[in-house]
């Protein structure tokens, strides 16, 4: 171990912690200890992050941080200037090529030149940042990222939507142990996908607040008095909680004639009231615990068994690390374990680093071939010492599922165990705690000292609210911290169990034959409690099973059981025993025909014997397993794909025929890993549809709006319908984890991994709301036990909090007949949902976690939270676990859509907002609070209008949430001309937002009037007119080769108006050469035509966003003027299968030849507008291109905005119109 010399004291000293030099001198284990001890808690809050303010800079270049060598080029440069930012002049911009995702271009990447100083093990550091995006939802990706030199190698991202204000996001992240951390190098590093982001202020704090401290103080103590087993329940005596039967049962063995549960046993134990009895072929796992990498540890336990039927009378008791690492405790039957009680202990040192997030263990044992006990389980730091449980507390419970009906109390007996008795009085306090950190209920049970190794109290459950319900237990002396603290877990349903319906929509996967008969049934029941209507059963993960008569009747019992229940069926057939075409395998050479054929008639004898076994039991047979991954791992031909899509077709051809002569009801599946269009594409075309019923996908991804399922499944379906209208698609495989409660899983370190269980619920329950929004897609949920609940664990069943909000949604949405996605807020996922019975459902969620806010303004028939408790309407809470709401059944969808699109979204991107109006000589500003709670702020003005003069900064003191406030300022009294822009720029600091917005008076006033679409523009000989004309030329389409002859070769004037249904729009052109092309509508922007923008919501962007529509206006192949939809506002479909361009048919057009040019006169109606308010002064934004082509090409146009420009795709250079009822 290394001494410090004198020069570390200096470091330690600029660290500000508060180490003497004397301590300096004294031997370096207990200077080590006071470090670790001491550092986390007086570290300085100086930012670690040099440059974080990016205002020292050279050049176009930021000091402190590069492009990564596996970047994108950077689209622009990295010091930008006058961003709205009110601290400094500097931030960094990122911009990427491509405005929307695309898997197969690079990210822009950003990182710290060097590595960061003064980064310790142990520590929990937050990085904060100030990010803005013209693009609202932008996703942005920032990273803890080591070098690769040290294993393993540490980095942990976290993916952010970015609003158009700027906001401080922060990551908070403890990282590994001092030991573990091993002074590795950390950078910072910035990740964008596609779009643009600004960004400031990046720092990284590693200091405590007080409350902090405290609570690290408080953790240290319990660390220090809790016991030295580290293991729950390590006795048994709480029931099954901490242990549970684990997924390793021997596939081959028959399931017992007469299934006995394994269990905790009363009668036969070692010492205190029981021990866990594990049958023959039966598994039994514990929860992880964490441990420190090359620490000595001892596991030792006290165990007897007695052999059974078979000849594995050898007993496994083991220690696993989340990377398979296996320390093997095996006892032979009859030689090292026998009828008697005897301890057993196994040394452990964990050597290899095990992942970048956590190093742990778990228990393992397996009973294989012999009846086991086990008790008076230990596991400790350093040799084995006597055994003791310490003094915990748990929950006992006669109910076999842990599900109470609500409204109905439940008694239960709270348990207190200790090693010899209770030596002292204590107490235990129970709180009860809902997914929102509710507090539900609270209880304090007073012990008394006494010799009884376990003592009970009744405690009645109230049942008063549905969903699960985290109880915990915490023991104490009387002092301010607990000796231990447990958990126990219940889930209130409203009805019972059999009352529950099956919805097809909702699946579950569960692993059929790797747990014991009483295991699956148990299974099946919770499934079937929750509405589960769908199973999938993967069987390939060990294909010789297929050929194993024992494993095939096991198989089609458990088939038979979950048909019975109502659930449709599929399983996945792989290849069979002895292929050589899969994933795995060393591949020299590509597989050639003789090969190939071969294994394809392997394989449909394979699945047509399957089929045949299983005939009614099954309905959909899904060939293969994600083929489209299946690349070689190792060979000659590393990386080759061994199932392209041809191949798969004639894997799928041979399949199907071989499962449909062996059961022709059978519906035939292909599948693929995650949403891969080019390959389903080549698969199709390659004539697959013929061959199956279904396609099915695994959706894995970070979450589900990253990137966004709805939109992705809607491509899929689109693509698929291409070749075969209407087949179904099912997620038959897909699931999020949870990072602290995986034991024994290697995928922790994947995205779809969460630390927060509310993230994890959320994510898996706004993933069914995607699949269902999507044309009705049924999602199975892989992994039940990372997902929704395990039997064990929490004594009986451990629920994740998702179980309940699972359940609520399956009975909520069923016999769903339309769906539809509703952009009301770009930070809000909306879905609206139409059941049969006519009800009306709602979802609402935030796309990310850690965003919440809240709805106003929105008449509702009623609003539940997540777990389907009723929740007042008036102020309806809207956060990353989803909200819903009911509408009656007279009220139609696009009523529902209107009013989300009217409704009062609040707290959710700028906590304030500021809107100006000018009128006789005074600017009038209005500024709202968006929060729901009162705030202070300064209003400062950045840019006016030309020869406006700019106004002082405004406070505003103890603004109440929700409230407004006007404030006047004199102005010149002006004609406003449509041809002038009237910018007002502010900016204004709240909290962790600086909101920075230019907002666009209007130009241009649209009088209310009563218009008829023929041509004749006789109705607008008194509305203002804009003429464009030598002023207005657009940008040169031609390149400067075909020249602009004057205003008779083009120009134009234009008109707007509106009524209670309409936006009408005139424009007479004069065009002394008219060419309309061929008609084609998807080019009549290339000819003689306009082209029509609006901006709904008046925001400016940079490019477009959900709220913007373009259109093209001209004549087709027939000569007949219409309106072709370029760019829909999002939800607004044309056309077949959801078409997003097209011939809008619902926008009117008439055309008119003239002297000298041509006449057009347009009706837009709401359908085509859907977020512009049609009502006296709404704002919107508007442009319109005029383009010219004489016949020899596109050349200069006429446009309402800058000269030299074109309104493409750039709403922040379009006017804004306001509606007015008068001229």
């Amino acid at each position: 171990m290394a001494v410090f010399q004198p020069a570390d004291c200096f470091l330690l000293y600029n660290l500000t912690i508060r180490i003497s030099i004397m301590k300096c001198f004294k031997a370096s284990g207990i200077l080590l200890t006071a470090l670790a001890l001491t550092l986390p808690l007086h570290m300085t809050a100086e930012n670690l992050v040099p440059n974080g303010d990016f205002e020292e800079i050279s050049g176009a270049n930021i000091n402190g941080w590069k492009l990564t060598t596996y970047s994108s080029a950077n689209q622009a440069p990295a010091a930008a200037k006058d961003t709205g930012f009110t601290r400094g002049s500097i931030s960094l911009h990122i911009k990427h090529a491509n405005t929307e995702l695309k898997k197969e271009d690079k990210s822009v990447v950003f990182i710290t030149s060097e590595p960061l100083l003064n980064i310790f093990g142990g520590v929990e550091y937050e990085l904060s940042f100030y990010a803005k995006s013209p693009i609202p939802g932008q996703r942005f990706d920032a990273v803890f990222y080591t070098n690769g030199n040290k294993k393993p190698h540490f980095y942990k991202g976290k993916t952010f939507l970015i609003t158009d204000t700027w906001t401080k996001y922060k990551f908070p992240l403890k990282l590994m142990t001092a030991e573990d951390w091993d002074n590795r190098e950390l950078f910072i590093r910035f990740d964008l996908p596609y779009g643009e982001v600004y960004v400031d202020e990046v720092a990284l704090d590693g200091s405590l607040n007080p409350e902090q401290k405290a609570l690290m103080d408080k953790k240290a103590a319990i660390e220090a008095a809790a016991p030295k087993n580290a293991f729950v329940n390590s006795g048994f005596e709480l029931g099954w909680l901490g242990w549970g039967p684990s997924l390793y049962r021997r596939m081959g063995v028959p399931y017992a004639e007469k299934a006995v549960p394994s269990g905790i046993d009363f009668t036969t134990k070692y010492e205190g009231t029981a021990s866990l009895r594990i049958e023959p072929n039966d598994t039994v796992a514990s929860s992880p615990y964490p441990v420190k990498i090359g620490k000595p540890y001892t596991f030792s336990f006290y165990a007897k068994a007695l052999p059974a039927a078979g000849d594995k009378h050898q007993v496994s008791v083991m220690v696993i690390t989340p990377k398979w690492k296996v320390y093997n405790c095996a006892l032979n039957v009859g030689k090292e374990i026998g009828p008697e009680w005897k301890r057993y202990s196994l040394p452990v040192t964990f050597t290899e680093p095990m992942s970048p997030f956590i190093n742990s263990m778990y228990i393992r044992i397996d009973s294989n071939d012999n009846l086991l006990w086990i008790d008076a389980m230990q596991f400790e730091k350093g040799s084995m010492t006597d055994y003791e449980t310490g003094v915990q507390a748990g929950i006992l419970t006669k109910s076999e599922t842990g599900l109470f009906s609500l409204g109905k109390p439940e008694e239960v007996e709270l348990a207190i165990t200790a090693t010899g008795g209770i030596a002292k009085p204590l107490t235990v306090s129970l709180k009860a705690i809902d997914v929102y950190s509710n507090v539900l209920w609270e209880k304090t049970v007073p012990v008394a000292a006494g010799k009884d190794e376990i003592v009970k109290s009744p405690v009645t459950l109230p049942n008063t609210a549905l969903g699960v319900v985290d109880v915990s237990l915490s023991v104490s002396y009387g002092e301010d911290f607990p000796v231990s603290v447990n958990n126990w877990r219940y889930c209130v349903i409203d009805g019972n169990e059999k009352s529950t319906r099956q919805n097809p929509l909702f699946g579950m996967e569960n692993a059929v034959g790797r747990s014991p008969e009483w295991v699956e049934d148990f299974n099946e029941r919770i499934a079937n409690s929750a509405g589960a209507g769908f199973t999938r059963v993967f069987i390939s993960s060990r294909p010789e099973d297929g050929n194993d008569p024992v494993f095939l009747e096991n198989l089609k019992k458990q088939l038979a059981r979950k048909k019975a229940s109502g659930k449709s069926v599929m399983i996945c057939i792989d290849q069979p025993k002895g292929a050589h075409i899969q994933p795995g395998f060393k591949t020299d050479e590509e597989p050639g025909e003789t090969l190939v054929a071969k294994e394809i008639a392997d394989f449909a004898q394979f699945a047509g014997k399957l089929a045949a076994y299983m005939a009614d039991t099954v309905d959909y047979y899904q060939l293969l397993n994600e083929p489209n991954i299946w690349n070689a791992r190792s060979g000659a031909k590393k990386g080759l794909r061994l199932m392209p899509p041809d191949r798969y077709a004639r894997f799928l051809a041979a399949g199907s025929k071989a499962v449909h002569d062996a059961y022709p009801k059978a519906k035939i599946a292909a599948n693929t890993n995650g949403i891969d269009v080019v390959y389903t594409d080549a698969l199709f075309a390659a004539g697959a549809a013929k061959d199956i019923d279904v396609f099915s996908f695994h959706s894995y991804r970070a979450a589900p709006e990253i990137p966004q399922t709805y939109e992705d499944i809607k491509r899929l379906r689109t693509l698929v319908d291409r070749y075969a209208k209407g087949m179904p698609i099912i997620n038959d495989e897909q699931y999020f984890g949870l990072r602290n409660k995986n034991g024994g899983g290697g995928e922790v370190d994947r995205d779809y991994f969460s630390d927060s269980e509310l993230d994890h619920a959320g994510r898996i329950l706004q993933n069914f709301l995607h699949h269902i929004a999507s044309e009705r897609v049924t999602w199975s949920v892989f992994s039940v036990g990372e997902t929704l609940f395990k039997y064990g664990f929490g004594n009986p069943v451990y629920y994740y909090y998702s179980y309940g909000g699972y359940r609520f949604m399956s009975q909520t949405l069923f016999d769903i007949k339309a769906s539809s996605n509703v952009e009301a807020h770009p930070s809000v996922r909306v879905f609206l949902f139409e059941r049969g019975d006519g009800v009306k459902v709602v979802s609402v969620n935030t796309r990310m976690f850690g965003t919440k806010g809240g709805i106003r303004n929105l008449a509702v028939e009623a609003a539940f939270d997540v777990n389907g408790n009723k929740i007042s309407t008036k102020d309806i809470p809207v956060g990353y676990l989803p909200t819903y709401m009911t509408f009656s059944k007279d009220t139609t969808g696009n009523a529902i859509v209107a009013a989300l699109k009217r409704a009062d979204f609040y707290g959710l991107d700028a906590p304030i907002r500021a809107s100006f109006e000018a009128d006789k000589g005074t600017l009038t500003m209005t500024v709202e609070n968006c929060e729901n709670k009162p705030v202070d702020t300064t209003i400062n003005f950045t840019k006016m209008p030309e020869g406006w003069t700019t106004p002082s900064p405004v406070a505003v003191s103890a603004l109440e949430g929700r409230t407004s406030r006007k404030f006047t300022f004199p102005i010149n009294e002006i004609e406003f001309a449509w041809s002038k822009d009237y910018p007002v720029g502010y900016s204004a600091e709240v909290g962790d937002s600086i909101v920075a917005r230019t907002v666009r008076l209007p130009s241009i006033f649209a009088a209310k009037g009563k218009i008829t679409v023929d041509g004749d523009l006789g109705e607008w000989k008194d509305m203002p007119k804009m003429s464009v004309s030598e002023d207005n030329l657009s940008a040169d389409f031609s390149g400067g080769k075909i020249p602009h002859a004057g205003p008779k070769d083009l120009s134009a004037d234009a008109s707007i108006s509106w009524d209670d249904n309409n936006v009408y729009c005139a424009v007479q052109v004069t065009d002394d050469v008219l060419f309309s092309g061929d008609g084609d509508e998807t080019n009549f922007w290339k000819n003689d035509s306009i082209q029509i923008y609006f901006d709904m919501q008046n925001e400016a962007g940079k490019i477009y966003d959900t709220n913007d529509a373009a259109y093209s206006i001209g004549l087709n192949k027939n000569g007949v003027p219409v309106a072709y939809l370029d760019k829909n506002p999002t939800g607004r479909y044309v056309g077949a299968a959801n078409a997003d361009r097209g011939v809008d048919g619902d926008v009117k057009v008439a055309y008119r030849k003239t002297d000298n040019g041509y006449v057009y006169e347009m009706a837009f109606p709401r359908a085509a507008l859907p977020y512009l308010v049609f009502k006296d002064g709404s704002l919107f934004g508007f442009s319109i291109l005029v383009n010219d082509n004489d016949g020899a090409g596109r050349k200069q146009g006429v446009t309402l905005g800058p000269k030299g420009t074109e309104p493409y795709n750039n709403p922040g250079i379009w006017k804004t119109v306001k509606m007015v009822e008068k001229k």
